[in-house]
């Protein structure tokens, strides 16, 4: 307490001297006190430590300005890759014309993005535009402070319900907040205008309030309809995804599990099987794009037929991001994969327990092999990583040996799978 004070007032003032002088963005700067102020409200309320939570705030926040003048060092423009990524498209090729054009009206973004998959987060870019436009105009640190936001309110969200929901120690809800906080691909993922964070924020407010839901069914049924609106908006796949969890994570919490779980199971097979078409031509497209931009690697797995893909396709996401050392933020992002790794075996003895939560389970396996069967992307993989973490620190606090013999061969089946997947794929 003592360090973490005089730590926060200094991150603080120095982050706040950047954003205002050095990057000379007084809307930014408004945005970042408010979202200051959303912190400490969120943090009072949910009980976690005001001053680390603030204290991790204040780090992501440094994030965001460090890749901020990273790209632009790099590239000559503040953005993944320099433009050549979602990240721009967001901040300035879609949402400058609409705000040029139309304002804050949002009566014309089904015309003007027809096929777009995600009209919401441009009008949310529309939206930062109009506000900033009240000071000294719209800056692309807005939505990167917020993102920044988002982070940490969901790490707030998950300590939460790991101590109050899921009857762990403070101290391991206090590992958990930090985390999630500083995992390096959240937060990577974070402070870029990528819509990612945002949709995950929603995804664990879903979550949070469905646990909770015996609190206050009325108010908290009527927030989660409205975040899985939000979602049709901005993503909208796992809209759908986010209803098939909501209502059986609702079953798993009034019905006994040997009730519910066959009925989940019942309803996938018949879903798969009248929505196969459509499912199947989702993943083929994912599969064009995965050949493409995963590498020799990821392009010999993706390019195996999905029955024989599974097993190859969920290691492989385990891996990813693939440690790399050709640039610093591959670098970086990688670091989460070999966590992964070494956390693998946790997380598996967590969906194998029966000591934790099923919805949580639930919730991350379906998430998480979603994504392991479309898209594999660094990026998507923030949806389900706070459960994943959850899960981790859950059977960690449990265990009363960590590194044992169970430890070891889970490590080694991880392993096996991932050899035997890459053997496969190259001999397809």
């Amino acid at each position: 307490m003592k360090i973490v004070l005089p730590l926060n007032l200094i991150a603080t003032l120095v982050n706040l001297l950047i954003i205002t002088f050095y990057i000379s963005s007084i809307s930014s700067a408004v945005i970042y006190f408010l979202t200051v102020t959303i912190i400490l409200v969120f943090a009072n309320r949910l009980y976690s430590p005001i001053n680390q939570t603030l204290l991790l705030f204040n780090i992501i926040v440094f994030g965001a300005i460090f890749f901020f003048y990273y790209w632009q060092v790099g590239y000559g423009n503040n953005f993944y890759q320099g433009s050549q990524s979602d990240d721009y498209q967001y901040d300035t090729l879609w949402s400058y014309p609409y705000h040029f054009k139309h304002g804050i009206n949002p009566d014309y973004l089904e015309n003007e993005f027809i096929l777009h998959n995600s009209r919401g987060y441009v009008y949310f870019i529309v939206l930062l535009r109009e506000f900033g436009s009240y000071f000294d105009g719209y800056h692309t640190m807005m939505p990167r402070i917020l993102n920044s936001c988002f982070l940490v309110i969901i790490a707030i969200l998950c300590r939460r319900m790991a101590i109050s929901n899921f009857n762990i120690s403070n101290r391991f809800g206090n590992y958990i907040l930090i985390a999630i906080a500083l995992f390096p691909v959240l937060l990577f993922n974070s402070v870029h205008v990528f819509r990612d964070t945002a949709v995950t924020f929603l995804l664990v407010i879903i979550f949070y309030l469905c646990i909770n839901l015996r609190k206050g069914k009325t108010f908290n049924l009527v927030i989660m309809l409205i975040a899985i609106n939000m979602l049709f908006s901005l993503r909208i796949e796992i809209a759908y995804l986010a209803c098939y969890l909501l209502f059986f994570s609702i079953l798993l919490q009034f019905y006994q599990k040997k009730v519910v779980v066959p009925m989940i199971f019942i309803t996938t097979i018949i879903g798969l099987i009248a929505f196969g078409p459509i499912i199947l031509s989702i993943l083929e497209n994912w599969n064009q794009i995965n050949l493409e931009r995963t590498g020799q690697l990821g392009s010999k797995i993706y390019s195996l037929p999905i029955a024989l893909g599974v097993i190859p396709r969920i290691t492989f996401l385990i891996f990813t991001p693939l440690p790399l050392l050709t640039s610093f933020y591959q670098f970086y992002t990688s670091i989460s994969a070999i966590m992964q790794v070494f956390a693998f075996p946790f997380l598996f003895g967590a969906l194998l327990s029966e000591k934790i939560n099923t919805p949580l389970k639930f919730n991350f396996l379906a998430i998480f092999l979603v994504v392991a069967l479309s898209s594999a992307s660094f990026r998507h993989v923030t949806m389900y990583l706070p459960f994943g973490i959850m899960l981790v620190f859950m059977h960690i606090y449990q265990k009363e040996k960590l590194f044992d013999s169970q430890y070891t061969l889970s490590l080694l089946g991880l392993g096996s799978c991932f050899v035997v997947g890459m053997v496969v794929a190259y001999l397809y």
